[in-house]
């Protein structure tokens, strides 16, 4: 998987650096077990949790608009992923 959750194309699977658009790609990895730490102050908080409040309405609408059934499931894994940590802001 990349970063941002979409799966490589089979030609990227081992680290390779594209030349022609300068960009790096990594092996996959199962990240699912990591567990991070993150400090933030009271207003970073208030911020990112504004921040992901205004992009959930947005991967919504996005649903409802793809129609390639691997897209749909990459932006709803991704919406419930937001909506979770969305959620764990408002408890602290």
């Amino acid at each position: 998987m990349r970063r941002d959750g979409m799966p490589f194309a089979r030609k990227e699977q081992e680290d390779s650096h594209d030349s022609l658009h300068g960009r790096w790609y990594m092996a996959a990895t199962d990240t699912r077990s990591a567990t991070f730490t993150l400090n933030l102050s009271e207003e970073e908080r208030t911020q990112l949790l504004s921040f992901l409040e205004q992009s959930l309405p947005e991967l919504l609408v996005e649903v409802h608009r793809t129609e390639a059934p691997d897209y749909r499931k990459y932006v709803e894994r991704k919406e419930s992923i937001l909506r979770g940590l969305a959620n764990k802001l408002r408890r602290l």
